[in-house]
């Protein structure tokens, strides 16, 4: 029980920090932003771990990118951020 608990502090954190962000940026940017989780720790095992990159993590790393960038859709922003911290601010 107690190799588990360093899995439960991160656990909680981590939904911890998905509800403050749900508080604060609108829903689909927090579930783009929070996919990509596996995406960084396949790309932090390499320098934390040393762990190489097969190409089928690199292709997967590459589909979960493109992925948020289709969520997200930058391009119909104007080239403006599409988001605002403050969540009841109005565009100009």
């Amino acid at each position: 029980a107690l190799a588990v608990a360093p899995f439960f502090v991160l656990y909680l954190g981590a939904n911890g920090l998905y509800i403050a962000a749900l508080a604060s940026l609108s829903p689909p940017l927090v579930v783009s932003i929070f996919s990509t989780t596996p995406a960084l720790v396949a790309l932090l095992s390499v320098p934390l771990l040393g762990r190489p990159l097969r190409a089928l993590a690199v292709a997967a790393v590459a589909c979960s990118t493109v992925g948020v960038v289709l969520v997200a859709q930058p391009w119909a922003a104007g080239g403006r951020a599409s988001f605002s911290l403050n969540s009841t601010s109005a565009e100009a």
